[in-house]
């Protein structure tokens, strides 16, 4: 078990840095998954206590998010038009628990050629902004990701944030996504579009990226030009054509064959130009309530024991600070109702709240509850009674095999705990469960 530091400044996070050699953690959503089954034996520097990486700020000429800022943060802020497509990618980003923890950052760093984020944050024009204790500097995201699994930081240096310039005229977005599923799904195929409309009715701008169709996400720029002058209709999904596609590189692997992302790309790209054509989106995009600890003071991390809170009582765990949080619940606490399906954020058996929100207790360290709240489905009952919505859930038979049940029990009391007594629309509720995938119904 190598070293866990958690520094509450980013100067002193640039100094551990610059003095050897770090695993970054930030959400986790990316680094538990890819150490399934193997110990965690390198030295891991969390960034989760830094203020300064957290939140979203707005300037006159540019919107700044930080390195911590989450999805559910994104999705739940005010935002300009031209955001819309990162939302709606900030959407379909796993389920709840991984929107509420994972980084829209650590997105870009992970450098996945399938990775959500890099679409829309290319058609906004995202630059980087990276930082050492020697300097700081910016790159353009185009040039920031190099290839799979592939950026242009330096061992010593740390993404500390996006800067998004403001488009000069109205513009409107979106994102086109297919997967297997609406949640927990890896992309086969997406695009992002930002139209700029010249006060005409004609497009005086148009940005289009694909993403999951070659190692790292494309601009269109021989569509981009083809669109231009062009009046915003419906008729926009007509200019697309194969020979705009050229520079794609789609391959084959077990979520289809590169002929086929090529065609569903173009099919992707000619929908997203319609939808924006009409001008319509879909009400269902709309910003979800605030739902995270961005604003919260995270405290940095203490000498052992960790402390926090579990179901009301104050608990001390003596386990190492990168241990899975759901390890601790159910090894050193004997809290058994937390179930571990898959170890990597895939089904959403592991889920309890944290400070009130959605998480995978097997995604998130243990060194992250220090000094915050964390219930379990153990908490849900009363005086050995169940709940009403436990009472609720066994009535109608949705209870299955168990395994997802405690990880649905909590995602629901998620949902009502917000919803504060208001009837929860369809949509909320699928939003809120598509996170926990049930094995015996698929």
């Amino acid at each position: 078990m190598g070293s866990y530091l958690r520094p509450d400044a980013l100067d002193a996070a640039l100094r551990a840095l610059d003095a050897g050699e770090w695993t970054i953690l930030a959400g986790g959503t990316d680094f538990y998954p890819a150490r399934v089954g193997r110990p965690i034996d390198e030295d891991v520097l969390d960034i989760t206590a830094v203020a300064e990486l957290r939140g979203i700020a707005e300037a006159d000429d540019h919107v700044r998010l930080g390195a911590a800022a989450t999805w559910s943060d994104v999705i739940a802020a005010d935002l300009p038009p031209c955001f819309r497509g990162l939302r709606l990618a900030a959407r379909e980003v796993g389920g709840a628990q991984v929107q509420n923890a994972g980084t829209v950052c650590g997105n870009l760093c992970n450098a996945s050629p399938a990775a959500d984020g890099v679409p829309p944050l290319l058609t906004l024009d995202a630059v980087v902004e990276i930082a050492s204790a020697r300097r700081k500097r910016r790159l353009p995201l185009g040039e920031f990701i190099t290839g799979n699994r592939q950026t242009a930081l330096s061992r010593d240096e740390i993404v500390i944030g996006l800067r998004i310039p403001r488009p000069a005229r109205p513009s409107r977005s979106t994102f086109v996504k297919l997967g297997a599923r609406r949640y927990l799904v890896i992309s086969i195929v997406m695009a992002s579009v930002i139209l700029e409309d010249n006060g005409d009715g004609e497009v005086a701008a148009a940005r289009v990226a694909v993403g999951s169709c070659s190692e790292v996400a494309q601009r269109l720029a021989d569509l981009e030009r083809a669109l231009i002058g062009r009046p915003l209709s419906a008729d926009l999904a007509d200019v697309p054509q194969p020979r705009h596609l050229r520079g794609l590189a789609p391959i084959d692997d077990v979520r289809g064959t590169g002929a086929y992302r090529r065609d569903a790309a173009l099919t992707c790209v000619r929908r997203a130009l319609a939808e924006l054509g009409r001008g319509e989106p879909p009400a269902a995009d709309s910003a979800r309530p605030a739902n995270s600890m961005a604003d919260e003071r995270a405290p940095p991390l203490a000498a052992a024991p960790i402390s926090f809170a579990v179901n009301g009582r104050t608990v001390r765990v003596s386990a190492p600070p990168v241990s899975r949080l759901a390890d601790v619940l159910r090894d050193e606490l004997g809290l058994t109702g937390t179930k571990v399906g898959c170890d990597a954020g895939d089904c959403g058996a592991c889920t309890v709240l944290l400070n009130g929100r959605q998480v995978c207790a097997c995604m998130t360290p243990v060194a992250q509850a220090a000094g915050r709240r964390v219930a379990t489905v153990e908490g849900l009952a009363a005086n050995g009674a169940s709940s009403r919505l436990q009472a609720a859930f066994d009535s109608h038979g949705a209870a299955q095999c168990g395994i997802c049940t405690p990880g649905m029990l909590m995602a629901a009391s998620d949902l009502l705990s917000r919803k504060d007594g208001e009837r929860a629309t369809e949509r909320e509720v699928r939003d809120a469960l598509g996170g926990v995938l049930c094995r015996c119904t698929g």
